[in-house]
């Protein structure tokens, strides 16, 4: 027979493999790792997140090694500020560290509540009359264990009787469910499990348009012992010019470095991070052929290329792949401006040198 621990392990074998996948631009956050050794966060913090690109991190931790794949992407990436239509359930608890129910209004201008109303237990609550959240700020509302004469939601909070166990967004008027979390004693969030008993949930900053029911995959929990910050809305740091510095980074530096043998896989990369860019950086990479950057080569050495270098090799890598498409500029000048002068020098001078020759010819 198989010892108690064995067959448990058997049973419940531990995930030791996790993969992260980041918008380009993005801070990695610490709180998505299981532990946070020594060695895990010096690697973590040698990820530069404005490099596209995979990161492979193995770490011991009690005795297990894990094994972290981290890959940086343009998928997702925001370049324009994140502005939203309608408020949303932005964070929530329901322990006895803290209860809480937060929205967030994502839009320009202040919002009015009286439109809404929040619907805790089944039971509907309505907001006072003239309660509002300004433009891009939260409200964070205390949910208070007891029972209310007036199912009404005031500065004091909202009276509901213990345990919470779903918390609903509406439209007042119609009922119309905008927001549903169902609470079960353990949230899946992302990339982990966590206990309502010992975590507060919070809304990943760069949601605007939620999910009409709970999806793990937008929230994130935080340990009770550390305060839960007021929800913002995630401001851009990728410019038009950075991701196709980034890109042509990849093509150079990354993917596209040391083809031969696996043309296809490197190209597929490159043309899979091409698709995934905004247009407007696209467009950089012709408009702005003569745009530099830096990057370690194949020998190890720091070397200068450009975005026409980055076109062309990406253009090569095409030309051996069966079906694929190479990149041609949407927008060609017919001739550059230096062309066009040289081509008017250069008529000028022909003009010049006929009058000369006709002038010569008319005296003999």
């Amino acid at each position: 027979m198989l010892p108690l621990v064995l067959l448990s392990t058997l049973q419940n074998p531990i995930q030791t493999e996790f993969d992260l996948i980041y918008p380009l631009g993005t801070e990695i956050p610490l709180s998505d790792f299981l532990f946070q050794e020594q060695a895990l966060v010096q690697a973590i913090n040698q990820i530069d997140p404005f490099m596209l690109g995979t990161t492979s991190i193995s770490i011991n931790h009690d005795t297990i090694e894990y094994t972290f794949t981290v890959t940086m992407t343009n998928d997702g990436v925001i370049i324009d500020p994140l502005v939203g239509q309608k408020p949303f359930i932005s964070s929530f608890a329901v322990n006895d560290t803290h209860h809480f129910v937060s929205l967030f209004n994502p839009t320009l201008s202040s919002l009015s509540l009286d439109d809404y109303g929040l619907v805790v237990n089944d039971t509907f609550y309505g907001f006072e009359i003239g309660l509002s959240i300004p433009s891009m700020a939260e409200k964070r509302i205390p949910l208070l264990d007891g029972v209310s004469m007036i199912d009404i939601i005031g500065n004091d909070g909202l009276l509901t009787l213990f345990p919470v166990r779903h918390i609903s967004l509406k439209e007042a008027s119609s009922l119309l469910s905008m927001d549903h979390i169902e609470i079960t004693e353990v949230m899946q969030v992302f990339n982990q499990d966590a206990d309502i008993s010992t975590h507060a949930f919070q809304r990943l900053p760069y949601v605007i348009n939620p999910e009409a029911t709970y999806t793990s995959s937008s929230w994130i929990a935080t340990p009770n012992e550390v305060d839960v910050p007021s929800h913002a809305l995630f401001q851009p740091t990728v410019t038009p010019l950075i991701q196709a510095k980034a890109w042509a980074h990849y093509v150079m530096f990354g993917a596209g470095m040391n083809a031969a043998g696996r043309v296809e896989e490197a190209f597929r990369a490159l043309e899979k991070e091409y698709q995934f860019m905004d247009p407007r950086s696209q467009a950089i990479l012709f408009d702005e052929p003569n745009t530099s950057f830096e990057g370690i080569n194949e020998r190890d050495r720091l070397d200068i290329s450009t975005f026409r270098e980055a076109v062309g090799r990406y253009n090569y890598l095409a030309a051996r792949v069966p079906g694929a498409n190479g990149l041609i500029n949407p927008n060609p000048s017919p001739f550059p401006i230096n062309t066009l002068i040289l081509i008017s020098l250069g008529l000028v001078g022909l003009f010049a040198l006929f009058a000369i020759i006709k002038s010569r010819y008319q005296r003999v």
